[in-house]
């Protein structure tokens, strides 16, 4: 009699990878379709799996380096990652993501969101950013404070200031009927 387990196969490769297809086992994924599956002396897993739910899955309880291009052009794209279907999201669970450029970094879009808390733009060091430079057909800034809403008249404090110097002039003979 045959069972589910019957269409799996799995070759072994000694004691640290093997090559799997046909895993009924369901996992968060799906069944897998094929897998490979390492580790090395310190017991760290390394899995690459295509699922029978379409979900291709890339696992390692160590560190992923990517590296490319060593000896393409400079000119050209050395990683391409592209979503012909839905986002593509970089998470971080528990620290930073850090995007490095040696030239330009460029950002892309119909709509660029900023979202925190708190957002830095420009560094203040000795080597850090010397200029910003806003380049648009309309540039809208909105705030109750901080520097740039008063310096732009846009906080409450420069409002009653800037009514109060416009009273600082008036003959008040000529405003109060005197």
């Amino acid at each position: 009699m045959s069972g589910p387990q019957d269409a799996r196969i799995q070759d072994v490769f000694g004691p640290k990878l093997y090559l799997e297809t046909g895993n009924p086992e369901s996992s968060d994924y799906g069944p897998e379709a094929f897998a490979m599956k390492a580790t090395n002396d310190e017991g760290r897993r390394f899995v690459l799996a295509h699922h029978e739910s379409n979900n291709t899955r890339m696992e390692s309880e160590g560190d992923v380096i990517f590296q490319a291009g060593s000896k393409s052009s400079s000119s050209g794209t050395s990683i391409n990652i592209i979503s012909h279907g839905g986002d593509i999201q970089v998470n971080s669970t528990n620290s930073n993501i850090g995007i490095q450029a040696s030239n330009q970094l460029t950002l892309e879009a119909d709509v660029i969101a900023l979202k925190a808390n708190r957002i830095l733009i420009g560094d203040s060091s000795t080597h850090g950013t010397r200029e910003i430079v806003l380049n648009a057909t309309k540039v809208q800034v909105n705030g109750k404070d901080g520097n740039l809403p008063i310096h732009l008249k846009l906080s409450w404090g420069s409002v009653i200031s800037s009514i109060g110097g416009n009273f600082v002039n008036l003959d008040k003979d000529k405003v109060l009927g005197g």
